[in-house]
């Protein structure tokens, strides 16, 4: 009877293990997401972006990202995908008509023969 239960009790568990580790590499693959762990901010803004939600829902994410500017520098990361600049020489590197991003030649009217996107 004893030996029953000891046998049984691991096979419960699986599923729990399994959500365990699926939760372990999605935050892990968040935190690494595209080099943007070398960059600063709040410690959960590594792995969700429910931190940057509950700084809205409550209203006072200006002050909250003034905070974190001040303390952090010029780039805070505020979720896995994203960054907060507060430079203004930034603006021109990321939203400047001369910035050096061109499409693509396989992009041009010519080169998509009528394709209707």
């Amino acid at each position: 009877m004893m030996m029953d239960d000891v046998l049984t009790r691991p096979k419960a568990q699986i599923p729990l293990i399994f959500v365990v580790v699926i939760i372990i590499v999605v935050s892990a693959r968040n935190y690494l997401n595209k080099g943007l762990h070398k960059y600063p901010g709040p410690f959960l803004a590594n792995f969700t972006d429910a931190w940057r939600f509950y700084t809205v829902y409550r209203g006072k994410s200006h002050l909250t990202l003034r905070l974190l500017h001040d303390q952090h520098g010029h780039i805070v990361r505020l979720g896995p995908n994203a960054l907060s600049f507060s430079s203004p020489e930034a603006l021109k590197a990321i939203y400047g008509l001369n910035n050096r991003l061109t499409k693509a030649s396989s992009l041009t009217p010519d080169s998509m023969n009528g394709a209707i996107c």
